[in-house]
């Protein structure tokens, strides 16, 4: 079974962490402006380094592939960069997320689309481990629960950063550059 671990200390703001994702768990962390969590999510995908510490994928030291193969790590910024054209590769991811009619047409894109767009791009490449930046943010109510519907049904394991913390989801808090359990 795969493994994920992030163990370390900084940047800043972050102090010392210690977090372990296998395929199908759920981690949401939430925190203020300037709490860490869009290091954190970093941190994970591998795009940044920590400055104490590292990450690990199945015990042997990780860092993301040169983009020729699939990463088993997806990672998803916020704000997700602009899309030129529609493209999702699975049908049934697209139909899923309600964006089936934008494929093959031309940017620009609303915010909200933008991203159901990224969200069916990165969901139909096949990574064990999806690290999401406030990917609900730029979403309406119902776009929002629609992509959860859809990550809740994913094998992957999956860690995303919001400002409220996710019913059914282990949620973590990251306040003062610490993490700890929080209740939804």
């Amino acid at each position: 079974m795969a493994e994920l671990r992030l163990e370390g200390r900084g940047p800043s703001p972050l102090g010392r962490y210690s977090v372990k994702i296998s395929p199908g768990d759920r981690l949401c962390v939430t925190g203020g402006p300037g709490s860490g969590r869009t290091t954190f999510c970093r941190l994970l995908a591998g795009v940044l380094s920590p400055e104490k510490g590292g990450l690990t994928l199945d015990g042997a030291p990780y860092s993301p592939p040169d983009g020729r193969t699939t990463a088993p790590v997806g990672y998803l910024p916020f704000p997700a960069p602009p899309l030129g054209r529609a493209q999702v590769s699975d049908a049934e991811t697209a139909r899923l997320l309600g964006v089936e009619r934008l494929l093959g047409r031309e940017g620009p894109f609303s915010a909200g689309e933008n991203q159901l767009l990224h969200f069916g791009k990165i969901l139909s490449r096949g990574h064990a481990f999806l690290a999401l930046d406030q990917p609900l943010a730029p979403l309406s109510p119902r776009d929002a629960a629609r992509v959860l519907e859809v990550l809740n049904k994913s094998a992957c394991g999956i860690l995303l950063t919001a400002a409220e913390p996710l019913e059914g989801w282990r949620n973590l808090n990251l306040t003062g550059g610490e993490l700890t359990e929080s209740d939804p």
